[in-house]
Order: structure tokens, then sequence, then C-alpha cells
């Protein structure tokens, strides 16, 4: 197990976060950051038991910065941010869903 070291505290161990964002075959796209603002909403798809709000949104808006999607995270670039939780069938069918919209789309039913 990988630990990560703190010079004024204790040694702890580092999460097992998922597989890094930006997979080679979509960064080998080179995509135009959007230049409007938008709507980001985050599925979590979980096996077990699991808290609705432990979808960290800070890794998945500094992947999508990252990746080129987003150029930033301010309030120009992101109008909302929508969150959801759902059971996954099995741990083989775990995953995490990004969809980004346009500021305006009727989303009231999602989020």
């Amino acid at each position: 197990m990988k630990l990560h070291e703190c010079s004024d505290r204790t040694t702890i161990p580092i999460a097992a976060l998922e597989s890094r964002a930006c997979h080679e075959p979509f960064r080998a796209q080179t995509p135009t950051p959007l230049d409007t603002r938008v709507i980001v909403a985050v599925t979590s798809h979980r096996n077990g038991k699991h808290d609705p709000d432990g979808i960290s949104i800070k890794a998945v808006l500094d992947g999508l910065i990252k990746c080129g999607i987003l150029r930033d995270d301010s309030t120009e670039q992101i109008q909302k941010i929508c969150l959801r939780s759902k059971k996954a069938k099995s741990k083989a069918d775990e995953r995490t869903t990004i969809e980004i919209y346009n500021e305006g789309e009727n989303l009231n039913a999602w989020c």
C-alpha cells in the first residue's frame, strides 16, 4: 500500500481513486475548450453501499480542465453542477458518468 507522508501529520494511506482522467485515445484528439457556460452533471454508479455525497466534484472538474474540455472551473464557465448516485448491477458495472449540457437546457427532472 502506498503511503502519503506529511511533514506535520501522521502517515496516511493514499485513497484508491478511479483510473486517471484523459485516457490516451481521447487525449490524442486535443479538444478545443468549450467557450460557453455549461451545466456539469455527474452520476456515480456503485454496486455497494456508498455515500451519495462521496463524489469528488473537484477531481471531476480538474480532469475536465486537464483534458482541455473546460478552460477553468469558475462561474464564468460553469452555471450549475448536478450530482446523483445510482445503484450499479455489479462491481464490473461501476463507473462515473460525466455529462455536459449547454447553459439554459432544462434539466429540472435531472437535477
